[in-house]
């Protein structure tokens, strides 16, 4: 069959691109077949022909002749492959939200002076695999990932696979790092109360088991690149059960993620939360949740994916919940040092709120702020570190360190446990006579903040 210019045609030349096994598979269902050799278009609908020309292709080609077939054949019937991209989005605005929320740890960190510890370390280590993975997503979308394996060239798939086994890697180091530190910040600040050997079991237990799951994921296979080249089924190696591994790791992470979860509840539930923090502690502990759910679903995707026979588009779903779910833990890990930026310095719209709720009690007089009040002489300034609580609290508490410094121009550096102790108490002058002891009070004109 030629073109008008001598040529040979288009659908000569797809015709004699097929494998040979292709060729004598197509014959023999023409052979059945009620359509005549010259009608494409009743070949590229009749059901019946195509069942019977796939099934021998598959019984007579090797997997690479398949493809092959299966592309030409789709040219020949106008059959536009399956490409879908639209989990770039996804991608990119998770590892946007886990970067901003890292970043504002670190902020919170310099902007109140606190040292950064191994927890924040342990987050930074998790982000940095999060746009790394991101980076292979990207370049998996460039060589076909979302698209039909029969579209895809046969080097590709090859690398499709090899980015695959990386990017399990990463997944594997994010996701131990950021229960590590979680951990890890449980460790700061239930430093005094008890439970501290169940911590460090479970620290230790969570260490130990990622780090053997993660060797079984750098060396799946022997030799290990077989786990890439395995596809076309014309390489000699052998692999661990994917499935197998994948659903046990699946488990494991959710029986430590809810052992991590509820590990605070029974020392939270003592203490006597204001509104705020608990909204704060039902949001730390929602996140927890979403993503113990993502990694269940998770477990189903991987099933999907391992009897998959087009494995380059199912592997989708299961990119996507591997990278909700890294973002959602390195998140969940973030949200407790995230927490003091949510006041009137850094989120302007609290300051009004703010300033009504202390409008009622005075916090400190500014005229005592400074080495200089405003009097003359050479009088001796000292702090006053005042504590508005009707109750003795703990010196290494929370309200002692937030608690305002004022100056006050005479007597020593005083901790006042109880204001109400101070003022108002009555006290007896040398002649007998009852005294109102002004406490710690402003000079006249003062503004009360």
């Amino acid at each position: 069959m030629e073109s008008p210019n001598g040529g040979q045609s288009p659908l000569a030349a797809a015709i004699a691109a097929l494998p040979s096994c292709a060729l004598a598979c197509i014959q023999a269902a023409m052979a059945n077949s009620t359509c005549s050799p010259l009608d494409n278009a009743c070949r590229c609908t009749n059901a019946a022909y195509n069942a019977q020309v796939s099934q021998c292709v598959l019984g007579s080609c090797t997997i690479r002749e398949g493809l092959t077939t299966r592309n030409i054949t789709a040219g020949i019937c106008g059959v536009e492959p399956y490409v879908d991209h639209s989990a770039k989005g996804i991608f990119i605005a998770f590892t946007a939200l886990t970067t901003i929320f890292v970043g504002l740890r670190f902020f919170a960190r310099q902007a109140r002076n606190v040292h950064v510890w191994w927890d924040d370390v342990m987050s930074f280590v998790g982000v940095v695999s999060v746009i790394a993975l991101l980076g292979i997503m990207m370049n998996l979308y460039e060589i076909g990932m979302g698209s039909d394996m029969w579209s895809i060239k046969h080097e590709n798939i090859t690398r499709i696979f090899l980015l695959m086994w990386v990017a399990m890697f990463l997944y594997g180091v994010a996701r131990t790092v950021s229960r590590v530190s979680i951990m890890l910040f449980y460790f700061r600040i239930f430093e005094n109360t008890p439970g501290r050997r169940l911590r460090i079991a479970v620290l230790v237990l969570d260490v130990l088991s990622c780090s053997a799951l993660i060797l079984l994921v750098l060396f799946p296979c022997r030799p290990i690149s077989h786990f890439w080249d395995r596809w076309d089924g014309e390489h000699e190696g052998t692999c661990l059960d994917f499935y197998g591994e994948a659903v046990g790791i699946g488990i494991k992470d959710i029986i430590v993620d809810v052992i991590i979860i509820t590990l605070p509840l029974p020392w939270i539930s003592k203490l006597n939360l204001n509104r705020k923090k608990k909204i704060m502690s039902c949001i730390l502990f929602s996140v927890g949740l979403c993503v113990i759910i993502v990694s269940a679903g998770r477990i189903a995707v991987v099933d999907k994916f391992v009897h998959s026979t087009n494995p380059t588009v199912d592997m989708m779903d299961l990119a996507i919940l591997s990278v909700v779910e890294l973002s959602l833990g390195i998140i969940c890990a973030c949200l407790p040092s995230v927490k003091p930026l949510l006041n009137s310095q850094y989120v302007p719209f609290l300051k009004s709120t703010r300033a009504t709720k202390d409008s009622a009690t005075p916090k400190y007089y500014p005229e005592f702020r400074s080495g200089n009040s405003g009097q003359s002489g050479g009088t001796s300034q000292k702090k006053i570190r005042v504590t508005y609580s009707t109750t003795a609290t703990d010196s290494n508490s929370a309200d002692r360190d937030e608690s305002p410094l004022v100056m006050h121009p005479h007597g020593p550096y005083v901790q006042l446990e109880n204001m109400e102790s101070r003022v108002g108490t009555p006290r007896t002058m040398n002649d007998g006579r009852h005294h109102q002891d002004p406490g710690v009070m402003p000079p006249r004109g003062a503004y009360m903040a």
